[in-house]
């Protein structure tokens, strides 16, 4: 007797397990949403950075060592105002042997018409001497403007928003130093795929996010699109303005989301539960069938449904390869944030 209640519960056991084993291989646990109504967003996504609206960028137009500097970043500055100089000795050097090359040919040009008068020399010869003395005067005055440019002096009032490199170094012709500008008057410069550019115009509303503000969000507009692309990158840049007053600072780096559709109350899915427009459906018997869907806007998480579902319905949140029509699962219901 006691042995064929330990074969029963040895059967019960196997029984159990196979059940067991036969619920997870053909009814899996699978998380299963279901759709509601919301709003459904799409946007153009990019990368941008915080710059003056009116900002100059001051270069040298000459190669030297910096010497001194006058304005430091921070600092108010008027049009005028002496920023930076830079070794200008061998420049002057320069001019020193030019101004004694002239001063040799003023009295040699007097000499040769003197010797003329009195014929002991030919006309030839003066006119290679003024010829000369012509060519110094020119390069005299071409260095005196050149030794001008070994002082660098603000374009403009402005603020020092900033500066570059230190005493010692040597500025390379056309490398900035200074940028001088507003630092409250700000707009993002902004950078877009090339593939986007068509969704993009004038007037569109941005959300804005910066690491430095990780808890609030902020707004702007697109102000305007650049005609020409960079085809190495292959983006476009875009400018945008802010509808309030903002804390960003010069230089700080943000995310732009460029809205340029919005419809309300529209069924929305997870962008997760479809594939190619096909969907995992789950009816009250928790048993699966695949439907056709009809998009409308996609955004980053949710799509909108146009066609193929309605209020109410439950979905897959995660479609799958792997399951078949008719097949029964064990749902485990999540729900998706309702924005």
């Amino acid at each position: 007797m006691f042995k064929k209640f330990i074969y029963i519960c040895l059967l019960l056991i196997i029984l159990g397990g196979g059940y067991y084993i036969y619920l997870h291989i053909t009814q899996p646990k699978i998380e299963v949403v279901e759709i509601y109504k919301g709003q459904a967003i799409s946007a153009v996504y990019g990368t941008g950075v915080i710059e003056s609206r009116d900002m100059t960028i001051v270069s040298s137009l000459v190669q030297g060592r910096i010497t001194k500097f006058y304005k430091n970043e921070g600092e108010i500055v008027r049009k005028g105002d002496l920023l930076v100089e830079l070794d200008s000795d061998q420049a002057k050097a320069t001019l020193e042997s030019l101004l004694a090359q002239e001063k040799f040919l003023t009295q040699e040009v007097k000499r040769q018409k003197a010797l003329i008068e009195k014929k002991f020399t030919s006309v030839e010869k003066l006119e290679d001497r003024q010829s000369q003395y012509e060519k110094i005067k020119a390069d005299i005055k071409s260095f005196r403007k050149n030794i001008d440019e070994y002082t660098l002096k603000a374009p403009k009032d402005g603020v020092v928003i900033r500066r570059e490199h230190d005493i010692g170094e040597v500025l390379q012709t056309g490398k900035p130093i200074y940028w001088i500008g507003e630092p409250s008057f700000l707009r993002i410069n902004g950078e877009i795929d090339e593939e986007s550019l068509p969704e993009l115009q004038k007037g569109q509303k941005v959300f804005i996010k910066a690491d430095a503000y990780p808890k609030q969000h902020f707004e702007g507009i697109v102000e305007d699109i650049t005609l020409l692309g960079n085809s190495q990158n292959k983006n476009y840049r875009v400018y945008i303005g802010f509808l309030k007053e903002v804390p960003f600072s010069l230089g700080m780096t943000v995310e732009i989301n460029i809205l340029t559709e919005q419809k309300d109350n529209v069924l929305l899915v997870p962008n997760s539960s479809f594939k190619t427009q096909k969907i995992w459906v789950v009816d009250a018997n928790h048993q699966i069938s695949k439907r056709k869907i009809q998009l409308g806007i996609q955004g980053d998480a949710l799509s909108e449904v146009k066609d193929g579902l309605v209020l109410g319905d439950k979905v897959i949140l995660k479609f799958q390869d792997d399951l078949k029509d008719e097949q029964k699962i064990r749902p485990i219901f999540v729900e998706l944030p309702q924005k």
